[in-house]
């Protein structure tokens, strides 16, 4: 009887080990996956602003009115701001439960700070390359 017991510890013991390890491990692999995601992310909203101010300086050159292109502005900084609490949102939800607490943000400044500087060097190096290259093209 007492060998049964032994055992059943065992088992619970190895059972509990096994989840936290398993737990441990989804907690890593989220974290090396939210910095990926948050760098394509990051890119995304660089090409949208960049895609935006671009299409402000060709619309200031043409003769459109200046107050149709105020609202215009308006409107499409009100597209990016609820673009980025909508990303920040969609994040968080989409994750169980469990795995939530793993990323601490709740704006969009909390996600770039969760970027670390090299994160940060590197897709600007990418952007900056992009950049040159559509200024290499317009000449």
């Amino acid at each position: 009887m007492q060998e049964l017991i032994w055992f059943l510890l065992g088992v619970a013991v190895c059972s509990i080990l096994v989840r936290l390890t398993l737990l441990v491990h989804k907690v890593y692999l989220l974290s090396h996956f939210k910095y990926y995601a948050f760098q394509l992310i990051y890119y995304s909203y660089q090409q949208l602003v960049f895609s935006t101010v671009s299409k402000y300086l060709l619309l200031e050159n043409s003769d459109m009115d200046k107050e149709e292109i105020k609202v215009m502005k308006n409107e499409d900084s009100a597209f990016i701001l609820e673009w980025k609490r909508d990303v920040v949102k969609g994040l968080k939800e989409q994750l169980p439960t469990y795995l939530q607490p793993a990323l601490k943000y709740d704006s969009w400044d909390g996600v770039l700070d969760q970027l670390a500087d090299g994160y940060m060097e590197a897709i600007d190096k990418n952007f900056q390359k992009e950049l040159e290259k559509i200024e290499k093209t317009n000449k």
